[in-house]
């Protein structure tokens, strides 16, 4: 999972811009082979503790991966975050498969949300990863 603004990938991170739209890209994995669907996704914005969206991405009709493909849009969840809330302060929670709908040993980090926290308050700072 990360977000990106133009250039940024998982490989070769790039500082985030305030004041520029973002999108979220979040990679569900299967640890084995499965016809399952890409689960739900639920995702929340917060900006300095305050809880500003909640989006809920829909399933989608093609089997979980079993690895992170960043090249195509079909084994990603993806979500435009605004420009207005791209700045310091920003905390994004991801659930994926939020209402357990997999079997647990299928999804990865099913039901356990992910955070991404924009931690500096500078105009430009990267974005970290925690759990």
């Amino acid at each position: 999972m990360y977000l990106t603004q133009v250039v940024q990938s998982r490989k070769f991170p790039v500082p985030l811009v305030a004041g520029r739209e973002a999108l979220l890209r979040v990679f569900p994995t299967a640890v084995r082979a499965t016809s399952a669907e890409i689960p739900p996704v639920r995702v929340r914005l917060y900006l300095d503790g305050t809880e500003m969206l909640v989006t809920d991405v829909a399933a989608k009709p093609v089997p979980v991966p079993t690895e992170v493909v960043e090249g195509g849009w079909s084994g990603s969840v993806n979500v435009g975050i605004s420009r207005d809330l791209v700045r310091p302060g920003m905390e994004l929670v991801v659930e994926i498969d939020p209402e357990g709908t997999l079997n647990p040993g299928w999804v990865w980090r099913r039901g356990s949300p992910t955070r991404v926290a924009w931690r500096s308050t500078s105009a430009r700072c990267r974005c970290s990863i925690s759990r």
